[in-house]
């Protein structure tokens, strides 16, 4: 019994040093993502404050790959025959599509794809009628974006697409240029000004800057790893105290 009773608090006592471990390594996770918060929010800051980059000059600037959110601007044409439509994207509670259009630059013949903005799950139907209003566009601003590769699930939801397919769920520009046979530049555009006939309706981002609540899920985190820690001793004093209240009691009835 003496050996049972020692096995019981060797086995909670290493549960209660997961659990406090676990415990601490939450609240060290949540300092991490406000350290990343607060990192985005001054790059954001910054890259609002930075003139138009013009993506003609600079299509072969690593700085590309650093100036997400930046104003940019471009000089080329549209080629609607590679349109492709990011699918599960709503706006004002409607279901639809983002567009995404090939635009290849003047000079250095290479392609940055532009999100156009959102069109309702009808509009799809009319593309070939609402690209006729862009044929000559010819200059073309909004926000650089980066490619992306996995969801927020951490999974590339495109995975089993087929190249050729003209849905897809995120902005993967690697599979992008597979389509391709000129370069695809390694970010895209995302316009904010409002177009001609209305569609596609930009949609511009909605970005909070703030910490967001990562200091005080830290704080509660660490607050339940002490209280665990503190709490157990007297735990163990109490599991301890048991077997010799009832061996007075035993001793007692003889």
């Amino acid at each position: 019994m003496k050996n049972k009773h020692h096995w019981k608090i060797f086995l909670t006592t290493l549960l209660a040093l997961a659990g406090v471990l676990v415990l601490i390594r939450l609240g060290l996770w949540q300092l991490d993502r406000l350290q990343w918060r607060r990192n985005f929010n001054t790059h954001y800051l910054q890259q609002l404050t930075l003139p138009a980059l013009n993506i003609n000059k600079n299509s072969e600037n690593p700085v590309l790959l650093e100036s997400e959110y930046r104003q940019a601007n471009a000089i080329g044409r549209y080629d609607f025959g590679g349109e492709v439509y990011l699918q599960n994207q709503a706006y004002q509670n409607r279901p639809g599509y983002r567009v995404l259009t090939p635009f290849l630059l003047d000079e250095s013949g290479k392609i940055v794809y532009v999100e156009r903005g959102w069109v309702s799950m009808d509009d799809i139907d009319s593309m070939n009628v609402i690209n006729q209003s862009a044929r000559d566009d010819r200059q073309i601003s909004g926000v650089i974006r980066l490619s992306q590769q996995k969801n927020s699930y951490g999974v590339d939801p495109d995975a089993d697409k087929k190249e050729a397919s003209r849905f897809w769920l995120i902005v993967n520009l690697q599979k992008l240029q597979e389509r391709e046979s000129r370069e695809v530049l390694p970010i895209y555009i995302q316009m904010t000004d409002q177009v001609k006939n209305g569609l596609p309706i930009p949609v511009p981002n909605e970005i909070e800057i703030s910490e967001g609540p990562h200091m005080g899920y830290a704080i509660q985190w660490f607050f339940f790893a002490a209280l665990l820690a503190g709490g157990y001793p007297f735990f163990i004093k109490k599991m301890l105290q048991k077997p010799t209240v009832q061996k007075e009691i035993i001793d007692d009835d003889y």
